[in-house]
């Protein structure tokens, strides 16, 4: 019988998965990640920015049938597209905005998705074998949750991955 394997001391590459949006609860996740993950040039943290597909039929969009505000998108219209490239270039700068913080600790790369955020997130962290998933917590109330759901929850309930939810320093 031989003795264990002594532990190892080499650092182990992590490769995180941080839900990101305009909101202050996205930066905290953001710079926990990166005052935690960061640590070696073989880190990644790997921002994914989703944000909901629009509907012909959202209110937002459509003013009855035939109304002026009714738009049919699909993959190939216009506006898709504009949209489409408009949330890229947020994540693009976003990742710019990170790599400039992290100044070589550790890689940074991001995605921009359309869909639903709890189910994009936990996409992305299978695709990637994610160390951890970081989300930042909005401090919905107990209606708010039931009536628009809460991402944060929905990930630590389903996602294979260890959740961390931060919350920003006015909700601690």
């Amino acid at each position: 019988m031989s003795a264990p394997a002594a532990p190892s001391t080499a650092p182990s590459d992590h490769r995180v998965v941080v839900a990101v949006d305009p909101s202050p609860a996205a930066s905290a996740a953001v710079s926990f990640a990166l005052d935690v993950f960061c640590r070696t040039p073989g880190d990644v943290v790997h921002l994914v920015h989703a944000y909901p597909k629009v509907n012909r039929l959202d209110p937002l969009y459509f003013n009855g049938p035939g109304g002026s505000n009714s738009i049919a998108l699909d993959k190939n219209t216009d506006t898709n597209m504009a949209i489409q490239a408009n949330r890229e270039r947020y994540v693009a700068d976003y990742v710019s905005r990170v790599q400039a913080m992290v100044n070589g600790r550790c890689k940074c790369q991001g995605v921009s998705v359309a869909g639903d955020a709890r189910e994009i997130v936990i996409a992305e962290a299978d695709k990637l074998n994610a160390t951890a998933v970081i989300v930042g917590s909005r401090g919905l109330g107990p209606v708010q949750r039931a009536v628009l759901g809460s991402v944060s929850t929905h990930l630590v309930m389903h996602c294979k991955q260890p959740v961390i939810v931060i919350k920003t320093p006015t909700q601690a």
